[in-house]
């Protein structure tokens, strides 16, 4: 496959197989527990507040949610640290903040039908790193999940390493960026606990500076043809790491998969049929084919010689139509056609950010494996607009290829979105998912033109939408209106009415 620029025209929103079936808020998990909200009173130089026990006991995963993984029946959100970093804290509220500060994993329990409030979330709190050692921006930056073992993997990006001795008394020692295995399997003794991790090597002083501070920013991945096997990537020259998951130590391998000189964050996902490779880089997308010879070298060496692409990347040049850039936050998943029953090509998904901070517009595609072509866009009901302080865009993706099961976290407004698509083996009876279907039974009938009656608020609304309101929200603009009712009567006529 030849190096060619993406196409740009205009794209339809239904072209994909997946259906909006439920939208989490996930408040819950970004909140303070009763009991451990902020003390106001103690001196935060001297030791911990009185109340820090209460505090992580039940602990904010972060302060926006980051990455997320799914297995089509529950989700794992990783979380963010975007507050105040102890060692350059200006005011004495901020670095009472920080003892609050804390970035971790949740398990998202009944994923199809929960709204969030009351969900009986599993926090992993053996995954929990702690202030005042975090810094702004540290973050769980990906996540995967293993279906045979029932292993979590997940990558922690540590941003800043300080001096202990510029640390209050009682601080928690600071961790490096690593990769963690944790036990997801509800039934095991160890449910929620690091099973082996694999950190970074720091520098023998224990203290790294920016420029030697060894980076986890690009997430992780298990191999789908090979389980004992992991990548992850760090920043600089475009290495990708892999592991054997079985054995403790270093990378098996250290390779060079990336062409262009950039430190870009390279979100990455892998063809769960050929393995091939599929990474964000500059905003845009790449592949690398995989090595079908076997042996230790996972990715064809031609194939990293002449690193083939959708992009004009000889020139390191354009970005798949979204604007060239470098910034955390691109997130891609690959959708394998194997087992849909309403798609016949494999398709990625991606985001467009082609900077840091806000007034991003919004942009989500599937672009077609194959070619590059792009295919439709993936509309995510009630996201903020672009303003100078909206649009972040910052937005992770994992597609579960054995359920259909597609899951979109978003930074900014804190939700979980979870989409379904029809698989065709087994055959069902009738397609078990379909836009609109409001009562979740597999037909589109009047007991969903209900639901819509009730959710309609007409144009130009300004109030929001309730959770399950939003999935009747066929476009952006966060109201139901004669848009939405003409787009539900296309439904209601394709499925035969009541």
């Amino acid at each position: 496959m030849g190096a060619a620029a993406l196409a740009v025209s205009p794209v339809v929103a239904d072209d994909h197989p997946f259906k909006l079936v439920n939208v989490i808020d996930l408040f819950e998990v970004f909140a303070f527990p009763p009991g451990g909200e902020i003390d106001a009173t103690f001196d935060p130089t001297l030791g911990p507040p009185p109340n820090l026990a209460v505090y992580r006991a039940t602990p904010r995963i972060g302060t926006n949610p980051s990455a997320v993984a799914t297995d089509g029946e529950r989700a794992w959100v990783g979380g963010f640290w975007n507050g105040a970093t102890y060692i350059s804290a200006g005011t004495v509220e901020q670095q009472r903040s920080t003892w609050y500060a804390s970035v971790g994993i949740a398990e998202v329990l009944n994923i199809e039908t929960t709204s969030g409030f009351g969900n009986p979330y599993v926090r992993y709190v053996d995954t929990y790193q702690y202030g005042p050692q975090l810094s702004n921006g540290d973050w769980i930056s990906g996540l995967s999940y293993d279906d045979v073992t029932k292993t979590l993997y997940a990558t922690f990006d540590e941003t800043g390493d300080y001096d202990p001795f510029f640390m209050p008394p009682g601080s928690d020692p600071q961790a490096p960026s690593h990769v963690a295995a944790i036990d997801a399997d509800p039934m095991s003794g160890t449910y929620g606990e690091r099973r082996s991790g694999w950190p970074v090597n720091e520098p023998p002083s224990g203290v790294a500076s920016p420029t030697t501070l060894t980076r986890f920013h690009a997430g992780v991945a298990v191999d789908p043809l090979d389980p004992t096997r992991i990548f992850t990537m760090t920043q600089g020259s475009g290495r990708l790491y892999s592991y054997d998951v079985n054995a403790p130590g270093g990378p098996v391998n250290n390779i060079i998969v990336f062409q262009c000189g950039s430190s870009s964050y390279r979100r990455f996902d892998l063809d769960p049929v050929t393995g091939d490779f599929y990474y964000r880089t500059e905003n845009g997308i790449q592949k690398v084919f995989r090595n079908l010879a076997g042996g230790a070298t996972p990715f064809a060496a031609a194939s990293l010689a002449s690193f083939v692409g959708w992009n004009n990347f000889a020139t390191c040049a354009d970005a798949n139509g979204f604007g060239k850039g470098n910034a955390q936050g691109q997130g891609i998943a690959f959708v394998s056609a194997v087992n849909l029953a309403d798609a016949t090509d494999d398709m990625v998904l991606a985001n467009s950010r082609p900077a840091t901070g806000s007034n991003h517009a919004y942009d989500l595609r599937f672009f077609r494996a194959s070619d590059g072509t792009t295919v439709a866009s993936l509309e995510l009901p009630c996201e903020p607009s672009a303003s100078p302080t909206t649009g972040n865009r910052i937005i992770d993706f994992d597609y579960h290829s054995p359920s259909g099961t597609l899951a979109v976290v978003s930074f900014e407004s804190r939700k979980l979105y979870i989409y379904k698509a029809n698989l065709a083996s087994p055959p069902p009876a009738t397609p078990v998912y379909r836009d609109f279907d409001f009562t979740r039974n597999g037909r589109v009938s009047l007991a969903d033109f209900a639901g819509l009656q009730t959710c309609y608020t007409g144009s130009e609304n300004v109030g929001g939408l309730s959770l399950n309101c939003q999935r009747m929200n066929s476009d952006l603009d966060c109201d139901i209106d004669f848009v939405d009712f003409q787009a539900f009567v296309d439904v209601y006529d394709a499925a035969g009415g009541p």
